[in-house]
């Protein structure tokens, strides 16, 4: 508990199929503040599942819905410090709904 004054979570959160736990996990270790690096977010649609594959295997991947994912922050004791539009990642050919990646800088409450 609290062991990390900064704990770095980078592009990972997508493929995490419990990642409200992960997230947990995250503000459990961080003393200070949690960064989740290009997580993909719709602004205006529900938490999409997706199956691929990625380097020959088989993968679950997660669009997150952004006011969900604030709340699993908010929930796991984390305060959104700044957040922003990192890179275009729209699946819209997918799901019919505009996505990209946003980076979150929160603070441990």
């Amino acid at each position: 508990d609290n062991a990390f004054d900064v704990v770095f979570e980078g592009v990972s959160l997508m493929h995490i199929p419990d990642h409200a736990k992960a997230i947990m996990e995250v503000a459990r270790v961080a003393s200070g503040y949690a960064i989740f690096h290009c997580v993909p977010v719709f602004d205006d649609h529900a938490t999409e599942y997706l199956a691929k594959y990625a380097y020959g295997e088989p993968v679950t991947e997660t669009i997150f819905s952004r006011a969900d994912l604030e709340r699993d922050f908010a929930a796991a004791g984390l305060t959104i410090e700044r957040s922003w539009h990192v890179l275009d990642y729209d699946v819209y050919a997918v799901v019919g709904a505009h996505s990209y990646f946003r980076t979150y800088l929160c603070r441990k409450s």
